[in-house]
């Protein structure tokens, strides 16, 4: 299963685990833990310096979220950690999360 595709189905599973917080089984939350940083893993060692691309914008949005719900320290991973952070600090990015996170607090 490819990065993109891996990370869509932690999304859904991560997604239910805070629609349905009293179902949470701590084996389920354990492996969609371990896999995210699996995955953050293969990601780092396949990322090099590049001109950013409209994926590179789809797929930040989602490794955000997920990397937020599985509680990962990303500082271990270079390259992963140097890409996510020029894109967040893109204005519009970053302009982009604040909204999010603001409709997240005004819903909690």
């Amino acid at each position: 299963m490819g990065g993109h595709s891996m990370l869509n189905a932690l999304a859904v599973v991560a997604c239910l685990t805070l629609c349905y917080p009293d179902e949470k089984i701590k084996s389920a939350t354990d492996r969609c833990a371990n896999q995210v940083k699996r995955v953050t893993s293969v990601i780092d060692g396949h990322l090099k310096k590049h001109k950013m691309t409209y994926s590179d914008l789809m797929f930040v949005f989602l490794t955000v979220a997920i990397i937020a719900i599985a509680k990962l320290d990303t500082s271990e991973y270079d390259a992963y950690s140097a890409w996510s952070k020029r894109l967040t600090n893109r204005s519009t990015v970053a302009k982009i999360l604040k909204q999010r996170d603001e409709a997240i607090a005004a819903n909690h």
